[in-house]
């Protein structure tokens, strides 16, 4: 039988087994959204995700683009105009290829502009919807960066972590593992250690090896996207703990 721990090598088998659908449930996560309530790259709960904005969110963005050259610091607009920028760059993205036009690339970029400008106005706190969709186009399959990565998703984790904490709750040890990712692609090596740590003590008593097995992987940069655009995963070397 599968779990027969008796037979040679099969408590290795389970072990790789456990390993793999670690690895399957991070992906899907990160691209798909799947068992976080977040939405993913391309799920259906994305909005604008594999479709281009609509009618009236475009009548919406013209308006509010015009309201923000009126009022540059206005933190609300500029909120606004980052999501509805996002998702018109994220509904424009095909979802087998990953494929990005020069309009598209514009899009995510004028996205970004208006995000770090939002961000500026120092709002409290920093809206987590609209970071989703920024940690999105940050990644390294997109615009590939990876320090806005980093801050985008550690925005999302701190949301995540005061729901979990507001329900009694452990937070999603899902969420971690996304940060890590972002956090190693970035090079923080101290933070990456930390939310290393927070994965294994969230995750079930059950899975604390193979989420611990998936969390050393990504600190080696064998489970973190391109970092050069291609869909080729890149090993990124991290810097020397004393250097950070």
């Amino acid at each position: 039988m599968l779990f027969d721990l008796r037979a040679p090598g099969r408590k290795r088998f389970i072990q790789v087994v456990y390993l793999f659908l670690a690895v399957v449930l991070v992906g899907g996560l990160v691209l798909f959204g799947v068992g976080s309530g977040l939405p993913g790259l391309f799920s259906d709960g994305n909005p604008g995700g594999g479709t281009d904005l609509t009618k009236q969110q475009k009548e919406r963005l013209e308006k509010v683009e015009k309201q923000v050259v009126a009022q540059p610091n206005n933190g609300k607009l500029l909120a606004s105009l980052a999501s509805l920028r996002a998702d018109g760059a994220i509904g424009s993205i095909n979802p087998q290829t990953l494929e990005i036009s020069g309009d598209t690339r514009k899009q995510m970029n004028a996205a970004a502009d208006a995000w770090r400008r939002y961000l500026a106005t120092k709002p409290d706190p920093v809206d987590p919807t609209i970071a989703v969709k920024m940690a999105q186009i940050f990644q390294p399959q997109l615009l590939n960066k990876p320090d806005d990565w980093a801050d985008a998703q550690g925005v999302v984790a701190q949301d995540q972590v005061a729901r979990a904490e507001k329900a009694g709750v452990k937070p999603p040890y899902t969420i971690y593992l996304q940060l890590l990712q972002a956090e190693v692609a970035a090079k923080r090596t101290r933070q990456a250690k930390i939310h290393a740590a927070d994965a294994i003590a969230a995750a079930p008593k059950g899975q604390r090896d193979a989420v611990k097995q998936q969390a050393d992987a990504i600190q080696k940069g064998e489970a973190v996207g391109a970092t050069d655009g291609s869909s080729t995963p890149k090993t990124i070397t991290l810097p020397d703990d004393e250097k950070k």
